[in-house]
């Protein structure tokens, strides 16, 4: 839904260059079985806290939440929530962002909402039918796999002996206490960000959607003669 950058072309309604790549991305995938797997520790450590991170949204908001395992497509969009549940009688989706530290989440609730955020939550409700979705960032703990391999890579970086030298051993701690955060109450850990419903942006995601599949079938003759078009 990224907006190009010349005037004329946001006038003519084109697509954008973000919008190309995310494109060929997706050619790649579906026609090679070659995509790009994004693997990072901040990933990582969402997956493995996802429960966790739920849990602190219920009792934040008092709600019991469905954890979900399916994956929705309307046939212009797809999208898989964390968690769906009833927040003050409204049918609610969610989606818990973790953070990695102290600073990512407060850098995180310190503005507005990330766009590409607004319009996950948007897709949500159009696919669960709800009228409101909730981003919930939470600051959890990190698992002790990866503060192991946090503190593996630490010892790496400095010129000690062994794990046993007192440098490790005090800058080790140092660590451990950037990254876990029980002791802090559980309603500083959890800022919400509320979504509502928009079916004229939707109807504009479906334009969006038509334009992209055009690109791709000119995609696609532009790859398979082999050569450029006349310019």
């Amino acid at each position: 839904m990224t907006e190009p950058k010349s005037a004329s072309d946001k006038a003519a309604g084109n697509l954008s260059e973000t919008a190309k790549t995310e494109l060929i991305r997706t050619y790649s995938d579906f026609k090679y079985g070659r995509y790009v797997d994004i693997k990072s520790k901040y990933t990582e450590k969402g997956k493995a806290v996802e429960e966790t991170s739920i849990t602190m949204v219920s009792v934040i908001l008092d709600c019991e939440f469905e954890k979900n395992t399916e994956r929705k497509t309307d046939g212009w969009i797809s999208g898989e929530i964390d968690c769906v549940g009833n927040v003050g009688g409204i049918r609610t989706v969610v989606d818990t962002k973790s953070s990695w530290d102290m600073v990512t989440f407060l850098s995180a609730i310190s503005g507005s909402l990330n766009s590409d955020y607004v319009a996950q939550m948007k897709g949500y409700c159009q696919l669960w039918e709800t009228q409101q979705a909730i981003v919930a960032y939470c600051l959890t703990s990190c698992p002790q796999h990866l503060l192991e391999a946090e503190k593996y890579k630490l010892l790496k970086s400095m010129n000690v002996i062994s794990e046993e030298s007192p440098e490790y051993q005090l800058a080790a701690l140092s660590l451990e206490h950037n990254l876990t955060f029980d002791e802090i109450p559980l309603e500083e850990r959890v800022f919400l960000f509320y979504v509502q419903r928009d079916d004229e942006w939707m109807q504009r995601v479906r334009g969006k959607v038509e334009k992209g599949r055009d690109w791709l079938r000119d995609f696609e003759k532009r790859h398979l003669a082999g050569k450029a078009y006349a310019v």
